[in-house]
């Protein structure tokens, strides 16, 4: 990540950790990661799922469906 605002550092991070925490053995902290991955708000906060993704320049919905495909929930109620 060089190169890259300290910013944007900090997004992929907290991006990578709500992907690792997918993977949790810990069923409260899956089930806190998926909720999160999925929560809808109307107004976009900065450190929702769909704030970090716009700040990324990723597409949410697309993000996140490559993400659940990849630990196997690829719908929300999947495997918690």
């Amino acid at each position: 990540m060089i190169g890259q605002s300290p910013e944007r550092n900090l997004w992929v991070a907290v991006l990578q950790q709500a992907i690792e925490d997918l993977a949790c053995s810990n069923r409260r902290i899956r089930q806190s990661a998926i909720a999160w991955f999925y929560a809808t708000r109307k107004m976009r906060v900065i450190n929702s799922f769909k704030g970090i993704c716009e700040e990324l320049g990723l597409s949410p919905d697309k993000t996140r469906r490559a993400i659940m495909r990849r630990h196997n929930l690829d719908s929300q109620n999947q495997n918690i």
